[in-house]
C-alpha cells in the first residue's frame, strides 16, 4: 500500500509502505493511534532539501549513515524507523506496524534492501521487445571519442550504437592495427553493442574506377564487421544520379529514352553478386538503405522487387526507414513494412512531417513543404510502426537518426529515444505472433 501525505510536497517522489499488515483496517486495529508509527517509508526526494523539510516535521526520524554521499540517488532513500508526526502538523498520515520489522532488520540493511528495490522502481522501460540504438561517426575527425560517444549513449538509456566505417571502424584501423578489441571493450564496458555499420558505398557511379574502389571499400566493411562481432551493414543500393532522377522524365512511359532502371538493375547485379558472397561467407547482413535524395535506385516497392530479384541471397534486404516513405506517399507506412516482412535487417528511423499549406502553395516539386523530425515530431504513429515490425517479424533495433532542423543535435536523438521507449511494448510476457500479416 502506499500511504498518502496530505499536505502537498512538491520535492517528495514516492512514499512506499511496507507493512506487516494485510490491509487498513487492520491497521488501524492494530496502531498505536497516538504516534502513527511507519512500518517502514522509503522517500525518495528530487532534493535533499526535500527530504529535510519533510523530515522536519517528524520527531526522532532514523537518518542512513552519514558516510552515505548524499548528491548520489541512491543515498537519498531515506528509512524513517523511528518517525513521529509533530502536533503542529496533525494531517499527514504516515504506514504503522515497524516494530515488528526493525526488530529483525538493521537499519543499515533495510536501506540497502529498499535501496535495490526502489533502483529496479526507477527503470520501468527495461525489457522492449527492440532495443534502441543512434548513429555516430565516433573517432572520426572533429568528433567525439568512441568513450565519449558510449558514455552519452549509456546516460541516455541507448543500448547500442551504430558506426560509420570512418573512424574507430576505419578498415585499417579494425583489420591491420588491430583496433576491433577496443571497440567492442569500450561498449561492453558501458554495457552496450555494436548494432550496426554505415557503409554508404556507390557501386552503380558511371564511372568504373569509383565503382571498383566502392566495391573494395565494402568488401571490407563486411571483413570489419566480422572482426568486431557485428551483424549488419547498412548501405546504399547505390545510384548515377540523386533524387530519384534514374526514371527519367516525369510521366514519361516506362522505356523511355531518359529511363535508366534497366541499365542501372544490371549493373546492380553485377555489382553486388561478390557483395553477397561475401557477406554469406562472412555471415553479416547487407540491409539497403532506402532514402533516394542521397542516391539509392533501392527507394520504393518497385525497384526493391528488381534489386532483391536481381540478386537472390539471404544476406541482402532492406533498412526500415519509413520518414522518406511520407512525402513520397508511399503511405501507410505499416502496410509497407508488412508487404516485406522478412526483408527487414535493419531500422534506421526518423519522422518526417508535411505541411499541407505549403504543398498547395508550392507543389510537389517545390522545397520547403515536407522537413524530416525525430520520431515523435512528424507524422508518423510510432507504435504502429513498431508492432506492424514486429508483426514481419523484426525485433532487433530501431535506430534513431537525427535530419530535424527544430531539434538538431544530442538532443533530438535523445528525444527520438524517449519517445520510442514509450511506445514499444514490454519484452515480458509479449508473445510473438504466430502468422505475419500479410498484404500480398
Amino acid at each position: 500500500m502506499v500511504n498518502r501525505i496530505t499536505e502537498p510536497l512538491s520535492d517528495v517522489a514516492v512514499a512506499v509502505n511496507f507493512g506487516m499488515v494485510d490491509n487498513e483496517a487492520e491497521a488501524d486495529e492494530t496502531s498505536d493511534s497516538s504516534e502513527h508509527r511507519p512500518s517502514a517509508a522509503v522517500v525518495l526526494s528530487a532534493t535533499v532539501g526535500g527530504l529535510d523539510r519533510y523530515l522536519g516535521r517528524c520527531q526522532g526520524w532514523h537518518q542512513m549513515p552519514a558516510t552515505a554521499n548524499r548528491s548520489c540517488p541512491i543515498p537519498r532513500l531515506i528509512l524513517l524507523a523511528r518517525a513521529q508526526p509533530r502536533a503542529s502538523h496533525p494531517g499527514l498520515a504516515y504506514p504503522r506496524g515497524l516494530r515488528s520489522l526493525t526488530s529483525l532488520l538493521s537499519p543499515f540493511y533495510t536501506y540497502f534492501l529498499l535501496a535495490a528495490l526502489i533502483q529496479k522502481m526507477r527503470k520501468p522501460e527495461e525489457g522492449r521487445v527492440m532495443d534502441i540504438s543512434f548513429t555516430s561517426s565516433a573517432g572520426a575527425e572533429n568528433t567525439w571519442s568512441l568513450e565519449e560517444c558510449a558514455t552519452w549513449a549509456k546516460k541516455h538509456d541507448f543500448d547500442c550504437v551504430r558506426l560509420t566505417d570512418s573512424g574507430v571502424l576505419d578498415s585499417e584501423l579494425v583489420l591491420e592495427q588491430g583496433g576491433a578489441a577496443e571497440v567492442k571493450e569500450t561498449l561492453s564496458g558501458h554495457g552496450l553493442y555494436l548494432s550496426c555499420i554505415s557503409a554508404h558505398c556507390n557501386l552503380l557511379d558511371d564511372d568504373i574506377e569509383v565503382r571498383e574502389a566502392q566495391s573494395e571499400r565494402l568488401l571490407r566493411a563486411i571483413e570489419t564487421a566480422r572482426a568486431v562481432d557485428c551483424p549488419v551493414i547498412i548501405c546504399g543500393s547505390g545510384a548515377p544520379v540523386r533524387n530519384g532522377q534514374f526514371y527519367g522524365m516525369f510521366s514519361s512511359p516506362p522505356g523511355n529514352a531518359s529511363d535508366r532502371t534497366d541499365e542501372l538493375v544490371d549493373r546492380y547485379s553485377q555489382m553486388f553478386e561478390p557483395i553477397a558472397r561475401a557477406a554469406e561467407e562472412n555471415d553479416i547482413r547487407i540491409a539497403h538503405d532506402v532514402a533516394v535524395r542521397m542516391g539509392n535506385i533501392g527507394c520504393n516497392p518497385e525497384m526493391w522487387d528488381r534489386l532483391l530479384d536481381a540478386v537472390a541471397s539471404d544476406h541482402i534486404g532492406l533498412s526500415c526507414d519509413p520518414s522518406h516513405w511520407v512525402w513520397m506517399m508511399m503511405m501507410p507506412a505499416e502496410d509497407v513494412i508488412r508487404e516485406y516482412a522478412g526483408k527487414w535487417y535493419f531500422a534506421d528511423v526518423k519522422d518526417c512531417e508535411v505541411s499541407e499549406r505549403m504543398l498547395y502553395r508550392q507543389g510537389i516539386i517545390g522545397n520547403w513543404w515536407w522537413q524530416y523530425r525525430v520520431p515523435g515530431r512528424g507524422d508518423l504513429d510510432w507504435a504502429k510502426i513498431s508492432g506492424a515490425l514486429i508483426e514481419s517479424g523484426y525485433d532487433y533495433v530501431l535506430c534513431v537518426e537525427n535530419e530535424d532542423r527544430g531539434m538538431p543535435g544530442l538532443e533530438g536523438l535523445a528525444y527520438g529515444g524517449r519517445h520510442l521507449r514509450r511506445v514499444l511494448p514490454s519484452r515480458e510476457g509479449h508473445e510473438a505472433p504466430k502468422t505475419p500479416w500479410l498484404i500480398r
